[in-house]
């Protein structure tokens, strides 16, 4: 039998690629009627141009927010939370810049693949009972 840990690991694995979890964490999800998995940038993440001066929190970004594919047929959401960083003493806020999805889309990479190799009919039936109104 599995442990413990490595089934949580699978099972985060299965919810999240790998490249969004070397950089942030789940910390919560919401169950309404759809799915909402909050992201939220992990503390080590100091942005490169200021990681050797000292550095303070400065609270987050506005979320960005991304369709992927259903869970258990509700549509689900990735809320992800940049952090803002600032030098001591000092008010220009700092942030990194992650390429969460193409340009004008808001969904994840893969989800858009997948409603792009859809035919037009295909399409409208997905957004019309996955889409979070």
């Amino acid at each position: 039998m599995e442990e413990k840990e490595e089934i949580k690991g699978k099972a985060i694995k299965a919810l999240i690629p790998d490249k969004w979890q070397e950089e942030f964490t789940i910390t919560e999800i919401k169950e309404t009627d759809h799915w909402e998995i909050i992201l939220t940038e992990k503390k080590k993440n100091i942005p490169k141009e200021i990681a050797e001066k000292e550095v303070v929190k400065n609270g987050y970004m506005p979320s960005i927010d991304l369709e992927d594919f259903p869970l258990r047929g509700k549509p689900t959401i990735l809320r992800f939370y940049r952090r803002r960083w600032k030098i001591r003493g000092q008010s220009e806020s700092h942030y990194n810049q992650y390429d969460f999805h193409k340009p004008g889309m808001k969904a994840t990479p893969e989800f858009g693949a997948f409603l792009k190799e859809l035919n037009r009919e295909e399409t409208d039936w997905v957004r019309d009972n996955w889409q979070v109104h």
